[in-house]
């Protein structure tokens, strides 16, 4: 009776033991999500930042939290843009950055402690010889899930708060020819306020095609000191093509220059392997200069 009694003692040790080691919290982001340091790690081979982490909602963390993958491709741009108005005219001008140029800015940025407020859409003479840039990263990647699928994702940051606020416009473009999407596009927008709340949206208007996926989504109003958006989806290899040695992910965004109406703008572009293309008149209103591309060379 004894030695019965002390398997049992035996057992439920294991089991607690067990059960002890499965809710051991590595780590809890601030929506209050409790996570293991494997879910936590599986987060970030599935690119996720850590500050997406640590904002990332429920629903999100649900679905991605047991998926096994690895970061195979990886693209960063960095990209500043200069807006000068002449004779009522704005003009751009759109520069590459290096990363070191890039983490100079933003430290010359934060260093000036700014609080950056919204300004209007601004044109005609009155305005002439003005001249403002605005700063933004773009990252893509390419996630391998169980030597099955990629996963393609594409994330943007504004440096500086952009001036000018309407639908803008996120995307990654595929190679028609080897992949296919065989999901629906996840976005997300997130943005703090100028008086510090952080705030978020999921709300957006996608777009799946032959060549890619995207989203069309409202950049918020009023003062604000961070904006970010990301996008992403699952592609498969197409019938037939076989072993394939290389695949690029073609990241873009397409900020907007003026005020556009969402549903003439959505059904007047297209994204693929050059970028977002527009229909006229829009090719006019919106500025998509510099895609991210990332690549995977390899067996898939």
């Amino acid at each position: 009776m004894k030695k019965f009694l002390y398997i049992i003692g035996i057992v439920s040790l294991v089991f607690a033991t067990a059960n002890n080691v499965k809710a051991e919290v590595y780590y809890t982001n601030n929506r209050g999500i409790e996570m293991t340091e494997t879910e936590y790690n599986n987060l970030l081979n599935l690119a996720f930042t850590a500050d997406q982490i640590s904002r990332m909602d429920y629903d999100t963390f649900i679905a991605n939290k047991d998926l096994e993958g690895e970061i195979v491709g990886y693209a960063e741009k960095y990209l500043k843009i200069t807006t000068t108005i002449q004779n009522g005219i704005k003009t751009h001008t759109y520069t590459e950055l290096t990363q070191q140029e890039a983490s100079q800015i933003q430290q010359g940025l934060q260093s000036q402690n700014l609080n950056p407020s919204y300004s209007p859409n601004t044109s005609g003479t009155f305005y002439d010889g003005l001249s403002e840039d605005e700063f933004r990263n773009m990252q893509s990647y390419i996630v391998c899930l169980y030597d099955t699928f990629m996963r393609y994702k594409v994330d943007v940051q504004w440096v500086t708060m952009p001036s000018e606020r309407s639908w803008d416009i996120i995307g990654i473009g595929i190679e028609a020819d080897k992949v296919h999407m065989i999901s629906l596009v996840d976005f997300r927008e997130d943005w703090k306020t100028g008086n510090g709340t952080l705030l978020y949206t999921e709300g957006c208007a996608p777009k799946n095609e032959s060549t890619g996926g995207s989203a069309m989504f409202e950049l918020p109003s009023g003062s604000i000191q961070k904006l970010e958006a990301y996008l992403y989806f699952l592609v498969y290899k197409n019938t037939g093509v076989g072993t394939l040695s290389s695949i690029e992910a073609v990241g873009d965004y397409a900020h907007a220059e003026e005020s556009v109406d969402e549903d003439d703008a959505f059904d007047a572009y297209t994204i693929n392997v050059l970028g977002f293309e527009f229909d006229t008149p829009f090719h006019n209103y919106y500025e998509s200069s510099i895609e991210a591309v990332a690549m995977f060379a390899g067996t898939w």
